[in-house]
């Protein structure tokens, strides 16, 4: 009975997720109408997105779930399967390329001395819908899906040309998009705390600051923090996907896919949490109007205390 208990609290802990999303889709298209200034920020803009992109995320997770369908698996025809494998990879290239976009912002901006007003930054949300649109295609024209271990979807027999495409396709692209995002965190972070003077040259590019390189970094940090959601909820999660096919019923991989899959259908919440600390967010709070934005105007004036 513990699995169902398990299952149950998947389904309710997705829910969640949605409804978080769904409070940071509303908080930053009214902070663009309270604020219009804060659409020229791209992280801001790509934060919208990444809570856009949970939500079709958490559905698929909620189809996939045997509670959603009394204990059973779902419908076993193969428009139905096609289409809740594109949904899974879609939502999920679509979280892990807008982190991509993060990073590559991060990338130009701190070593290539990307101007601020530049054209490139608009289409960030564009490039990573995109990307992952053209990555999941491919998974509605695979031949012959059918489930396979409980509620797992394959392609043909076990080691047929289709699978093995699945297999490697997949991982070799979400590995990319993971190893790119990690590896510029990583430089960013060393270039941050080692090469602090280095970050001079991006003053012309801040205002409104005694201490500009301070500020560039302080909000560079609140921004990374998105790339390294996807680390934390994203990395165990395809990791435990990974051993759960390759040597499923294991205790040892069978509790972390548990511990892992509550993690990862918490993002939403972690996502709602970065948000409320996002450099345009904690400039709003410092403003005298700021409780006109927020319902809960107390949080506003406690965020605002604590940055000030």
């Amino acid at each position: 009975m513990w699995v169902v208990d398990v299952y149950n609290a998947l389904l309710g802990l997705c829910g969640l997720s949605i409804f978080f999303s769904l409070v940071s889709v509303a908080i930053i298209l009214r902070m663009w109408k309270a604020s219009p200034s804060s659409k020229e920020s791209p992280s801001f803009t790509l934060s919208l997105w990444i809570a856009l992109s949970d939500i079709p995320l958490r559905v698929s997770d909620m189809l996939s779930n045997p509670m959603t369908w009394n204990g059973t698996v779902g419908p076993t025809s193969s428009v139905y399967l096609r289409f809740s494998v594109w949904l899974t990879y879609f939502s999920s290239f679509w979280f892990l390329y807008l982190n991509v976009m993060i990073a590559l912002d991060l990338q130009l901006v701190f070593f290539h001395r990307l101007p601020r007003q530049a054209r490139v930054r608009r289409f960030y949300p564009w490039i990573g819908f995109a990307l992952a649109f053209v990555l999941a295609f491919w998974y509605l024209i695979l031949p012959a899906p059918r489930y396979v271990n409980g509620n797992m979807i394959s392609f043909g027999e076990k080691y047929s040309t289709a699978n093995r495409f699945n297999l490697v396709w997949t991982m070799l692209w979400f590995l990319v998009g993971i190893v790119y995002t990690v590896g510029v965190v990583a430089a960013v972070w060393i270039k941050i705390y080692i090469s602090r003077r280095r970050l001079k040259h991006l003053e012309t590019q801040y205002r409104h600051s005694d201490n500009l390189s301070s500020s560039v970094i302080r909000n560079a940090l609140i921004i990374i923090a998105y790339p390294v959601l996807m680390a934390i909820v994203f990395i165990p999660f395809v990791l435990a996907s990974g051993f759960q096919s390759l040597i499923p019923g294991k205790p040892f991989t069978l509790y972390w896919s548990i511990a892992t899959n509550f993690l990862y259908s918490s993002q939403g919440l972690f996502s709602f949490a970065i948000l409320l600390f996002h450099p345009v967010m904690l400039a709003y709070y410092r403003r005298k109007d700021s409780h006109t934005f927020f319902l809960w105007s107390w949080l506003s004036r406690v965020l605002g205390t604590l940055t000030a």
